[in-house]
């Protein structure tokens, strides 16, 4: 068994994201929360574009994010962890269309 390295985990505020980034985190969440957990609300919210939040991502040896969150600044109670997804191997391959 080959050891595994550590992910890289990227960060950048929204106006730093490339679009395929952008596209890649807002997929990952829609795939998590809309398809698999049925979650009826906005995803994408006017905390995603707040000039202080955070978006953090993993992306497989391909590029594709396959894991994200968002970090939000909450003002005077601090920073708070939110929208928090992964895609498992299934939503991996299908989102592949090959494995």
């Amino acid at each position: 068994m080959e050891p595994t390295s550590e992910p890289e985990v990227r960060a950048a505020h929204l106006n730093e994201l490339t679009a395929q980034t952008l596209l890649g985190i807002l997929s990952v969440r829609q795939d998590v929360f809309v398809v698999e957990q049925h979650c009826v609300y906005r995803d994408i919210d006017a905390r995603d574009a707040e000039a202080d939040t955070v978006h953090l991502w993993i992306a497989d040896a391909d590029g594709r994010v396959v894991s994200t969150l968002r970090l939000l600044d909450d003002g005077e109670t601090g920073r708070r962890i939110g929208r928090v997804a992964t895609l498992d191997a299934r939503s991996r391959c299908r989102s592949r269309r090959s494995c």
